[in-house]
């Protein structure tokens, strides 16, 4: 008679639903089946009334034909109609999800190129009613009779069913995965389309009906059986096997997200297959699903549930797990829901307890990379990172966390280092991005980029805890952390100023500053970050330390520091215009060995004199200098054993001289224009250096007596003749004799007695003169000397060499 029979006919009709109704209680359910493939049948051509459909429901239902009329009681009424039922026996309900599914399946692959909806619109809400009644009885039935059964037990039981009994109306269909073709006339139209999605935009609120009533089977079983989460595993497995895909359009998505999400997902307790699946739905693009995801995510209570992981579960996969966390933590935070929970931050704050020694460095790098691209560069930045969301900042300690770089970490994984590396490796490059992103930062608060290379350092400390391999893994940081920088001229001028006042702080006891001193020559590229570094270094290690169990040495600091890389323009005139004079020593003391014989010594040597005589004194570096007077002094001493005259000796010792005289006059500022009018300026030099610097200089002439012979005779042993004194009796036919440049700079010392301004150092002059007039003494014990005098002036610990 049609959808909506004639007025003529409506009697007719009426009688006929009423032969319906009778056929299908008569003997229940001997008919049920046949008459409910009738209805199903008559719907396929929308040739049945509405109101037919209304009686089976009623008639099912035990109620009036008005039965599930009132929208705000539906889900109610299908929860009574669930529990207290007696028509349809279990084997029944199921049996007839089945048909349902098989029907409208076949349906769909023979009509469905838009889904179901266009053909059933006008029975929508029916079968929206009357599917939701077999997924709840076929729940409360599946309860009843397996009353014994675990809850997880009963949930797989029950979701195969239920899930494909939904299915044709709700999920797409992956042409490549169904089991039977789709209809010629669909494969044609679809033009090799690989999903057929379930309803066009149109349908989209008759489609919400129907997720809506799955999503209320769903509600169902969880309230039903609350103490298993087992159901919600299936929904998320259902979900991301239907929905997760970038072909599913949003008008779909729209519709899942907003039914799916209304379920308690703080009661999913994921499995580890779960936890894999929301890895594999992070890692491709999928906006929306990663949306949902996060929605998902932050309602498990993931530290209970990583403490009954690894209670139960062999460390392997529980390693593997820690990875798919990291991954989800990190990635989901950058998500837009997800940064507008509160409770995110606080989740990422309490995931820092989680087994992060388990993570193993592959894994960790490709997270790690995946943050440095995708955070705000200013999270790095150590006191100034408050502008920056807080989920970034907890994110960025989660990962320090899970490298070890923390001092809260006391577990340890084999690759512990490298992971340790990365992080550094990583910080930088996040803060040489800062530097080109937020460039005002370096003009406005330079000190943010100062604090942070500090910390990095301090934190390094707080790390190493290894006794036996403390230097040998900072080494390794350090140099991650300056080739990292290296290319980097702006953050390298900050690390010189903060390095060099962090190592200024330190003593030769910390391994940091050790590890500093070992690599540092072989990885700064910038001689003047290498200059300043390396004297802030060697400063600190020669500190005194109460605490200290062996006293610094020069020669223990050599076997540290690795050999400078050779470079043009030579480092040496780089530490000399700079007065970096340890560093210079250093690399003197390195160089030395490598002579291959006393002709290869003296060409060092003369070149010591001429970095001497470049050299600008200040009373900052001028207590350094006596370490390389007295290595002229040795190196000259050499020179007169070994080579076959004492032309270079003699050379050195002028020279020397020379320098120090000039140093002693007005302080090696030099005459010049300025001094040539009266401008000179003051000097400001120390007293105590002015009268060192004399009397070393006196010292080296007085060795360079003058004779007839054509070549310079130099006093090398102990009472050799030529002694200097400021005034000499002796005939000029002497054979050897003072020089009158040793005799006039002789009574210039001995003038200083007079000296107000020497006044304090009456007793060290008296005793320089007569050590320089005793004719035991000559180039022979030069450095002692000088170390007597030096060390009756100057504490410094850099000098016990003297």
């Amino acid at each position: 008679m049609g959808i909506n029979p004639d007025e003529t006919k409506l009697v007719l009709h009426e009688l006929f639903r009423n032969h319906l109704r009778f056929v299908l209680l008569h003997e229940f359910p001997e008919h049920y089946g046949e008459v409910l493939s009738v209805v199903l049948k008559s719907s396929e051509s929308q040739n049945l009334s509405l109101d037919v459909w209304r009686d089976l429901l009623g008639t099912l239902s035990g109620k009036s034909k008005n039965a599930f009329s009132s929208h705000s009681k539906i889900r109610d009424e299908i929860r009574h109609y669930a529990t207290e039922q007696k028509l349809l026996s279990r084997q029944e309900i199921h049996d007839t999800a089945v048909l349902l599914s098989r029907h409208f399946m076949q349906e769909r692959l023979q009509y469905g190129l838009y889904g179901l909806y266009p053909k059933y619109r006008i029975y929508n809400e029916p079968l929206s009613i009357f599917l939701g009644m077999v997924g709840h009885a076929l729940v409360a039935l599946t309860l009843q009779s397996d009353r014994g059964s675990l809850g997880d037990q009963l949930c797989e039981k029950i979701w195969p069913i239920l899930s494909e009994m939904y299915a044709p109306w709700i999920a797409p269909y992956w042409t490549r995965n169904l089991k039977e073709p789709t209809a010629a006339w669909i494969q044609q139209l679809t033009d090799d389309r690989s999903v057929l999605l379930p309803w066009i935009i149109t349908d989209g609120p008759y489609a919400n009906k129907l997720v809506a009533m799955f999503i209320e089977c769903v509600r169902f079983i969880i309230d039903t059986l609350p103490a298993s989460s087992k159901i919600l595993c299936f929904v998320w497995q259902f979900y991301v096997t239907n929905f997760a895909h970038a072909s599913v359009k949003d008008h779909i998505l729209n519709v899942i997200h907003g039914n799916f999400l209304s379920l308690p997902w703080d009661r999913f307790y994921p499995s580890v297959n779960d936890v894999e699946l929301m890895v594999k739905v992070i890692d491709q693009y999928l906006p929306d699903s990663h949306l949902f995801l996060g929605s998902v995510f932050t309602c498990v209570h993931w530290p209970l549930w990583i403490n009954d992981l690894l209670a139960s579960q062999p460390l392997a996969l529980v390693a593997r797990i820690h990875v798919c966390l990291l991954n989800l933590l990190v990635k989901l935070s950058n998500e837009p829901n997800v940064r507008q929970t509160d409770k995110v931050t606080q989740l990422i704050m309490d995931a820092e307890k989680f087994s992060w020694h388990l993570l193993d460095a592959s894994a960790y790098d490709h997270i790690i990379n995946w943050h440095v691209m995708s955070c705000d560069s200013r999270v790095v930045l150590y006191s100034h990172n408050e502008q920056c969301h807080s989920i970034d900042v907890a994110v960025h300690n989660l990962l320090k966390v899970a490298a070890g770089y923390d001092s809260v970490v006391n577990h340890f994984h084999p690759t512990t280092l490298k992971k340790r590396q990365l992080y550094i490796r990583c910080t930088i490059k996040l803060l040489i991005t800062c530097t080109t992103r937020y460039k005002p930062l370096l003009t406005t608060n330079p000190k943010v980029f100062n604090n942070t290379l500090s910390k990095m350092l301090d934190d390094m400390e707080a790390i190493i805890l290894n006794k036996s391999q403390q230097i040998a893994e900072a080494s390794l940081l350090i140099t991650e952390l300056l080739y990292a920088v290296n290319q980097h001229g702006v953050l390298m001028e900050h690390l010189r100023i903060s390095w060099t006042s962090w190592l200024l702080k330190r003593t030769a006891s910390n391994p940091i500053l050790l590890s500093i001193i070992k690599v540092i020559g072989t990885t700064v590229t910038s001689p003047s970050v290498l200059g300043e570094l390396m004297e802030a270094a060697l400063e600190a290690y020669f500190k005194f330390n109460s605490s200290e169990e062996v006293l610094p040495t020069w020669a223990s600091v050599l076997t540290i520091l690795q050999s400078v890389i050779p470079r043009q323009p030579p480092l040496e005139s780089f530490l000399i215009s700079e007065g970096k004079l340890l560093a210079l020593y250093f690399i003197l003391l390195k160089r030395l060995p490598l002579c291959q014989d006393i002709r290869e010594e003296g060409v060092l040597l003369i070149n010591l004199v001429d970095w001497i005589s470049a050299i600008r004194p200040t009373n900052i570096n001028e207590e350094k200098l006596p370490l390389l007077w007295a290595k002229i002094c040795e190196l000259a001493y050499r020179q007169c054993q070994y080579n076959e005259n004492t032309r270079t000796a003699a050379r050195a010792l002028k020279g020397l001289a020379r320098s120090l005289l000039t140093i002693a006059d007005d302080g090696g500022q030099g005459w010049g224009i300025l001094g040539a009018i009266g401008l000179k300026k003051n000097s400001n030099l120390s007293i105590r250096c002015k009268f060192l610097s004399r009397v070393i200089g006196v010292y080296c002439l007085a060795q360079l007596p003058e004779s007839k012979s054509e070549q310079q005779i130099v006093r090398f042993t102990p009472h050799s003749p030529g002694v200097a004194l400021s005034k000499t009796n002796e005939p000029d036919t002497m054979e050897i004799r003072p020089s009158a440049e040793a005799i006039k700079a002789m009574q210039a010392l001995e003038g200083l007695l007079l000296n107000k301004q020497y006044a304090t150092l009456k007793g060290d002059i008296e005793r320089s003169i007569k050590l320089i007039r005793d004719p035991a003494n000559s180039l022979h014990n030069a450095t002692a000397i000088l170390g007597v005098l030096t060390t009756e002036l100057y504490n410094q610990r850099y000098l016990h060499v003297l």
